[in-house]
């Protein structure tokens, strides 16, 4: 008789209810843990990475993203699987991803996570650019080049710490990149000894400028 009952439809409705109830849970759970674990990376990662080894520099914020969209379109089949079963419970995972993508992290995470990066190792840029002037790194030429930086110095530009630079009437203007993903690829600091607010780099070269100090100026291609 037990079996004959756990067979009825009613009892088939239930138990789909109850398997969709914990898909749509284990979803959700999978996508608060990912937000908590990768929180910390929105607002500091540069200098969460920036003494990473070179492939992790680039690698990880790339896999961040890629898992990041991976989730939305699995909590996406989890909200088309199970919507029928329990309605709530489908939309949450998808919706708590949404927010994730549109509206989190709060403030401008983007520019805390630049600003910081960037005060935290003034001073080893300036020593970068002293050594620059008086041509000490290993492959510089005078002119114009792109430079691998020794050790101490690479996690002053992500990722592979490497620093382009020019020289003009003005002296040299020196590149100190902060490429995030491959989504913000062309990105980071340049400086110069004539940049100011009243003197910036040519607006017509990038899409975006910014001034972030006396000699400095944060510019995406």
């Amino acid at each position: 008789m037990a079996d004959a009952t756990a067979d009825t439809p009613a009892a088939r409705r239930a138990k789909r209810r109850f398997l969709a109830r914990r898909r749509c849970l284990r979803a959700l759970r999978r996508t608060l843990a990912f937000i908590v674990v990768v929180t910390p990376f929105c607002y500091f990662g540069f200098l969460l990475c920036c003494h990473m080894p070179p492939e992790w520099q680039r690698g990880l914020p790339d896999l961040i993203l890629l898992y990041e969209w991976w989730m939305f379109f699995r909590n996406a089949f989890t909200l088309l699987r199970n919507i029928w079963f329990t309605p709530l419970l489908a939309v949450l995972p998808l919706l708590v991803n949404l927010v994730f993508i549109v509206a989190y992290p709060p403030g401008q995470a983007w520019k805390i996570r630049r600003d910081t990066y960037f005060n935290q190792f003034l001073p080893d840029r300036l020593a970068v650019i002293k050594h620059i002037e008086n041509g000490d790194f290993p492959g510089f030429t005078p002119r114009e080049g792109n430079v691998a930086l020794p050790e101490a110095y690479a996690h002053t530009s992500l990722p592979f710490g490497r620093v382009s630079y020019t020289r003009g009437d003005n002296g040299y203007t020196i590149f100190f990149y902060t490429s995030w993903n491959v989504l913000e690829a062309y990105q980071g600091f340049a400086f110069n000894k004539e940049y100011s607010k009243d003197h910036s780099p040519p607006q017509e070269a990038y899409k975006y400028m910014e001034f972030m100090t006396p000699q400095w100026y944060y510019i995406e291609y």
